[in-house]
């Protein structure tokens, strides 16, 4: 007589509910780490993008500054 024997077959169903149960929660588990392994992700390649427009902002004002002084000079030279 094995265990499960013993305590009747309720108990045997609540180890089947129970084995069910425990299947469902890995699939979703198994789901939720898909789900955020890919917002990893997006959050990766949104930051990526987020420090290359910063750094062409930051290039488009040094190139604005550049242009400004360069203009300054050439009204400077054309005055004389």
């Amino acid at each position: 007589m094995t265990r499960l024997a013993i305590f009747g077959s309720p108990c045997v169903t609540d180890m089947m509910d129970a084995r069910e149960r425990l299947g469902q929660i890995a699939a979703k588990m198994a789901q939720e780490k898909r789900r955020n392994a890919e917002l990893v992700h997006r959050l990766k390649t949104m930051h990526g993008q987020t420090v290359a427009a910063e750094q062409l902002r930051v290039r488009h004002g040094e190139l604005q500054e550049a242009h400004a002084q360069l203009s300054k000079v050439g009204r400077c030279s054309f005055n004389r």
